[in-house]
């Protein structure tokens, strides 16, 4: 086990890293440049995909502190979350390119799926076309949003995907025709 200034980790933890979903495989011992020893965490994403299949990442535990990493939702704080994500909303305001950096670069899931349901809601909006940048943005916070909730659920991410859709269709006004 290895501990910062405000979390201890040790290796099977799951945790948010810029959005991604991340498990620690180990924690390991390695000598900085001053000769010291210091704890390093060694993880990688939980949802591998060809491109991650190998990917391992890794972090001096003493400057976790310094990163936007967060513990995973609680089962209960989901079920909340996404309650909200599927009541009617007859308006919404499009999400600022600010606001979606912010979540695409790791906000807490709570913002990330306000700015999922805005974005949903204005790309089936049959008076708004969406610039290809932000189609890009939105699959993106959709795939984040996945991915915690398959974790959080223990189920494998196409469940999530498939119910995070079918919250948010719920979410459409009656005038909305449904388009692609």
């Amino acid at each position: 086990m290895a501990k910062s200034k405000s979390v201890e980790f040790k290796k099977g933890d799951v945790f948010i890293g810029q959005g991604t979903v991340y498990k620690v495989a180990k924690i390991e011992k390695r000598e900085n440049m001053a000769g010291e020893s210091v704890d390093y965490l060694i993880y990688e994403p939980f949802f591998k995909t060809s491109r991650t299949k190998t990917l391992k990442c890794s972090m001096p535990v003493g400057n976790i502190d310094m990163t936007n990493k967060r513990d995973l939702v609680s089962k209960e704080e989901l079920k909340k979350l996404l309650a909200t994500v599927e009541e009617v909303s007859e308006k919404y305001e499009s999400p600022l390119p600010s606001d979606i950096t912010e979540v695409i670069n790791g906000s807490p899931l709570e913002r990330r799926l306000d700015v999922l349901k805005a974005m949903w809601l204005e790309k089936k909006d049959p008076d708004t076309k969406l610039s290809i940048s932000k189609i890009g943005s939105f699959k993106k916070i959709f795939q984040q949003s996945s991915q915690e909730i398959a974790a959080v659920m223990g189920k494998p991410l196409e469940y999530a995907e498939e119910l995070l859709e079918k919250k948010l269709f719920k979410a459409l006004p009656e005038n909305y025709q449904v388009k692609k």
